[in-house]
């Protein structure tokens, strides 16, 4: 189970887009919170569901991927 505060998590959210991780961070420390439940909800929900995430990286970005657990890439 996941609780969460879906205020709390507009509010991370949306320092994150303004002002970046680090001040979501402290705002996090300061609410009294260790990292986003939004975050800990899609860990759990990919853990359920047998998936696993990996990263793929080129000259000006990154991106995440889920695959299922023991599956092999094309």
């Amino acid at each position: 189970m996941v609780y969460l505060s879906s205020l709390l998590e507009q509010e991370i959210l949306q320092i994150r887009a303004d002002e970046g991780e680090e001040e979501a961070k402290e705002y996090m420390e300061i609410s009294g919170v260790k990292e986003s439940a939004l975050d800990r909800l899609l860990e759990e929900c990919s853990n359920v569901l047998g998936l696993q995430k990996f990263y793929t990286a080129g000259p000006t970005h990154v991106s995440s991927w889920f695959i299922k657990k023991g599956s092999t890439a094309p």
